[in-house]
């Protein structure tokens, strides 16, 4: 029986990593936290393009996320003298901006079947930058999406008092 070599790819992988953590002290499972800390912590930073993020901040936040602090100073340096390359590198992705919302409450009275059924419906008309948009639904789908967009808008609100968002 052969090894698959999706196997001995992830056995590389594995053992790289293993050497990798073991020269800088690190655990495997502190290594993961680390990459993984650093990966989401520069897409924000790459993809928000926050104005007033200053290196010292930024190494302060990589401290605070257990990321060691001589490292921390060398990824400030490299990532803030090239800041201009990349923001020229990276395209800026446009925002779909709403424009305009219609609305009406419909209610379907009787089914093809004959039987009386009095469900109200919801017709929405979105209007954004890229088009036109329309949706019918429910009176409980229209609640759950009600209270989905109350918990995405309080935990945006909960992310903006975070110092790292503050520019």
């Amino acid at each position: 029986m052969t090894a698959k070599p999706e196997d001995a790819i992830a056995t590389q992988q594995s053992e790289r990593t293993s050497r990798i953590a073991s020269v800088n002290g690190l655990s495997d499972k502190e290594l993961e936290l680390l990459v993984a800390s650093l990966h989401a912590f520069l897409t924000a930073v790459t993809r928000t393009r926050i104005s007033g993020l200053t290196a010292d901040a930024f190494v302060k936040e990589l401290e605070r996320l257990k990321f060691p602090a001589q490292n921390g100073k060398i990824l400030a340096g490299c990532l803030f003298k090239n800041l201009s390359l990349l923001d020229r590198a990276l395209p800026v992705c446009p925002v779909n901006k709403l424009l305009k919302i219609r609305w009406r409450l419909d209610v379907i009275i009787t089914s093809q079947a004959g039987k009386r059924i009095l469900e109200p419906l919801i017709l929405l008309e979105l209007q954004t930058t890229t088009g036109t948009d329309m949706f019918e639904i429910s009176l409980t789908q229209f609640h759950k999406m009600r209270y989905s967009t109350a918990a995405v808008l309080k935990e945006m609100q909960s992310l903006s008092k975070k110092k790292i968002m503050s520019s």
